[in-house]
């Protein structure tokens, strides 16, 4: 049994008995997180923000007592595919802070920097950046790593910007993606690449150096001068403020070849992201902005296997027996294969391949795929499916989305979507509906903006597939947009709206309300 006394900070002996640094720097190094050894030293460096401010954008926290810290470290190291590490002060031995790579995803090379607590005693020093420094160095040097990521919450300013400062570069919102303590969160994500990491690590080293520091330990240059002026230049003016222009080295040295990311095929006006496009946040009892709250939120239950029933189309379950050789020979009709370019899988060379791999995923929970059945002949003419099921959260995904030419840009296929929709949020409840894509598949970034779904950014290197890299372009809806977006199919879909052609009459979009909050998107 663990006492308090056995995790109370060491004043002698520090070195005995410690687990081996992982790295080392000139001001600190990382330990592999050991509450034994750090809680004691942790709860006594932490405890110097009385007030808990520093937990507020944390999904834990505060702790009341050392033992409980370390009771809750306990729990945090044994999460599978979680990495924790404890960062020491070398001049001290004292361990200020701890930080973690969670998220592994070795199928995408990325990881993510997470938990990222920072005691007072190492914020803003030069040892929590080389604790940064160190753990970058470990995931594209040691691991070969071509993505690394940061989260935070979007009224959480000082995540953010801390995250930009070591060079980190935001790429969307994620509106409405997660909740904790009680109240909703929406997420800021951010990364950095491989690509990205030798001329980054050059500006870490030079903001590293003893001669950058007099000395009482002040820096000389700011590494956001450095970062941001040379990562985020089109927006340094603005995040840098009134301090200027970068001061360390000669302009001739800011000069690192970093490749520009590759243009968006769609573009949005200004004020429709991020927290200033969001309505006045309520604070805390420290004046911190935090999200709505959700007092009477619960679990949502996963999307049952049951048949959705439309006008012009019927959605069931996939069944490969009754379903494989209509969809084989409707999806047939695409000889050029086109429609498989940004799925990951197909096209498929024959009947026996195809329908083994139904048989394949009609079994599994998560994807949940789904038959389009055309209503008067019965036919199935494609298929969707819902995925990442995130009841907890209420988050849920459509995916691998797969019509064939006879249903492409037809009623039917609105009516799926439409289906699909109604099934998560009326009939399920959920928070957050998501579509994601291939950012270089135009058609699939038109159809989510037809459908309603608001665009959040592209995610750099998300994925791989097919032997090609993946820029993600991510969307939503949310539930305070769905009454809207559900009027405009519904007036969309009635037969009314149709002329004896079968010709729409208004368009999805001119149906939407006009007294839309909700940005749209023109493209490029």
């Amino acid at each position: 049994m663990v006492t308090a006394a056995a995790i109370l900070p060491r004043k002698e002996g520090r070195q005995h008995g410690r687990p081996v640094p992982l790295s080392a720097g000139r001001w600190c190094r990382l330990e592999a997180l050991t509450p034994a050894v750090h809680a004691g030293d942790l709860f006594a460096s932490l405890s110097e923000e009385r007030q808990g401010a520093l937990w507020t954008y944390m999904t834990y926290g505060p702790f009341e007592s050392a033992l409980a810290l370390h009771s809750h470290l306990e729990r945090l190291r044994k999460l599978p595919d979680r990495d924790f590490h404890a960062i020491i002060e070398q001049e001290s031995g004292l361990a200020l802070g701890y930080l973690a790579l969670v998220r592994r995803r070795a199928s995408q090379s990325a990881v993510e920097l997470g938990h990222v607590v920072f005691s007072p005693q190492l914020q803003g020093t030069r040892t929590a950046t080389e604790a940064v420094f160190l753990v970058l160095c470990q995931v594209f040097e040691g691991e070969g790593r071509k993505r690394l990521e940061w989260r935070a919450d979007c009224w959480n300013r000082k995540g953010i910007l801390a995250a930009q400062r070591f060079g980190f570069r935001r790429e969307a919102l994620a509106r409405q993606d997660s909740h904790y303590k009680g109240r909703n969160r929406d997420t800021w994500w951010l990364s950095i690449l491989a690509r990205e990491w030798p001329a980054l690590k050059q500006l870490y080293r030079r903001w590293l150096a003893p001669e950058n520091f007099d000395a009482a330990g002040r820096q000389r240059s700011c590494l956001s001068d450095l970062t941001i002026a040379t990562l985020h230049p089109l927006n340094a003016k603005q995040l840098l403020g009134t301090r200027g222009a970068p001061t360390f080295g000669a302009s001739s040295q800011m000069q690192v070849d970093l490749s520009p990311p590759a243009p968006p095929l769609y573009q949005q006006k200004p004020l429709s992201r991020g927290p200033a496009a969001m309505k006045e946040p309520r604070v805390n009892e420290l004046g911190q902005p935090i999200g709505e709250p959700l007092p009477h939120w619960r679990p949502r239950p996963l999307p049952p296997r049951q048949p959705m029933e439309g006008t012009w189309c019927r959605l069931e379950p996939l069944d490969p027996d009754r379903h494989a050789e209509s969809l084989f020979e409707a999806k047939s009709q695409d000889a050029s294969g086109r429609n498989w370019t940004y799925l990951p899988v197909g096209p498929f060379p024959d009947f026996l391949s195809y329908r083994a791999w139904l048989e394949a995923v009609a079994a599994a929970e998560d994807p949940l795929f789904h038959s389009v059945l055309d209503s008067r002949s019965g036919r199935a003419l494609g298929v969707a499916s819902f995925l990442r099921l995130q009841p907890e959260l209420g988050v849920i995904e459509v995916g691998h989305i797969h019509f064939s030419p006879a249903l492409q840009k037809n009623r039917m296929a609105t009516e799926a979507m439409y289906l699909m929709m109604r099934r998560v949020f009326d009939e399920l409840g959920y928070r957050r509906y998501e579509w994601k894509c291939d950012a270089l598949n135009a058609p699939s970034r038109q159809a989510a903006t037809r459908l309603g779904f608001t665009y959040e950014g592209i995610f750099r290197q998300a994925t791989i597939y097919k032997g090609r890299n993946r820029d993600t372009a991510w969307y939503s809806i949310i539930d305070k947009e769905w009454p809207e977006v559900r009027a405009a199919f519904e007036a969309w879909l009635e037969p009314a709206n149709f002329d004896g052609e079968g010709q729409q009459k208004r368009s999805l979009a001119s149906l939407r309300s006009a007294a839309s909050s909700r940005p749209e998107l023109t493209e490029l």
